[in-house]
């Protein structure tokens, strides 16, 4: 005779978790991919704006450089609500205790800083986390979200959810 099958057990405080809210490591990947292209194009196009100039200061040249590779994420995040690469992936950045928000600012400086420091290692606790967050999402209180999760949330319009 056959052991009955159990179910598996599971604090009553636990609340189950739709994991497909949730974007996967490939996603989020390419997402990275389209915004290193587009960090690059804004370095090209820093370059060649620059060119006339042969004099122009050191400094403003290092400002520039600094401007996009520290300012583009963050503030991509904090004030459009993604970054190009998060909108062609479908996917937005949100507070982790409340999803339909967007990070603040400190939170996408903190969230990109680690990121930047940990690199792909970063990426590790995805597997073993409800939501897949990484280590820079937890460190940051952030999730990363489908965009079709928050639109289907409340009646919530793809342009609500790209002002929200």
């Amino acid at each position: 005779m056959d052991a009955p099958q159990q179910a598996e057990a599971r604090p009553a405080d636990v609340p189950v978790v739709d994991r497909s809210r949730y974007p996967e490591l490939g996603a989020r990947y390419r997402s990275i991919v389209i915004d290193t292209m587009v960090l690059i194009t804004f370095m090209f196009i820093a370059g060649y704006a620059l060119d006339p100039f042969p004099d122009a200061p050191e400094g403003l040249r290092k400002g520039i450089f600094f401007f996009i590779w520290f300012g583009y994420e963050p503030l991509a995040m904090t004030f459009l609500g993604a970054t190009l690469g998060n909108r062609v992936m479908r996917i937005r950045v949100r507070k982790a205790a409340d999803e339909s928000r967007r990070i603040d600012i400190a939170q996408a400086y903190l969230r990109y800083v680690v990121k930047l420091c940990l690199g792909w290692l970063s990426f590790l606790t995805m597997g073993s986390d409800t939501k897949l967050r990484a280590i820079h999402d937890k460190v940051s209180g952030s999730v990363m979200v489908r965009e079709e999760a928050l639109t289907s949330e409340g009646g919530m319009s793809a342009r609500t959810v790209m002002a929200a």
